[in-house]
């Protein structure tokens, strides 16, 4: 496949940007502890509730579903305006895992999908961010942002020479 793509640069090209546009209606969530016969759309109707989100996980939601056995579960909205509210007001409010009602206080953590070039980048500048001291490393609209302190500029990180700039 990946020699075919070389080939054919508009198929490459075309193939990104229907990637680029399903990851924009979907959210990672870690830290939802496991639990034999779990409903992972109850649970995003409990975090709704919470977060005074006006979503209903039963029609906002395409699929839901863990990745393999561990504390990763994927979300895929129907539509990407519902994503955004959701990330948001969980972004605001933070949740953790009595919040869904289990024993374990663990803190759930919520990031956008990304392609695995994105995500590469965006954990060398998680790592950039801890070396070198900068309080602020995030993403929005799949892009890549990074900030000093609460009072310096966002700067948008787009490869590994612009972390290299900064050092």
């Amino acid at each position: 496949m990946k020699c075919f793509l070389k080939d054919f640069p508009d198929v490459k090209d075309r193939v990104d940007q229907l990637e680029f546009q399903d990851r924009k209606k979907q959210l990672t969530l870690n830290g939802i502890p496991q639990k034999s016969g779990e409903n992972l759309l109850h649970a995003m109707k409990v975090m709704s509730e919470k977060l005074k989100c006006e979503l209903q996980p039963y029609h906002d939601i395409d699929s839901i579903f863990r990745v393999k056995t561990s504390d990763k579960v994927i979300i895929k909205f129907i539509h990407a305006h519902k994503r955004d509210k959701f990330f948001g007001s969980f972004r605001k409010n933070p949740l953790n895992a009595t919040d869904l009602g289990f024993k374990d206080n663990s803190k759930l953590y919520i990031n956008e999908v990304l392609s695995k070039p994105q995500a590469a980048l965006f954990h060398e500048t998680r790592m950039f961010k801890k070396e070198h001291k900068y309080r602020f490393a995030w993403t929005s609209n799949q892009r890549i942002f990074l900030r000093k302190d609460s009072d310096s500029n966002a700067i948008q990180i787009n490869s590994t020479d612009d972390l290299n700039d900064l050092a």
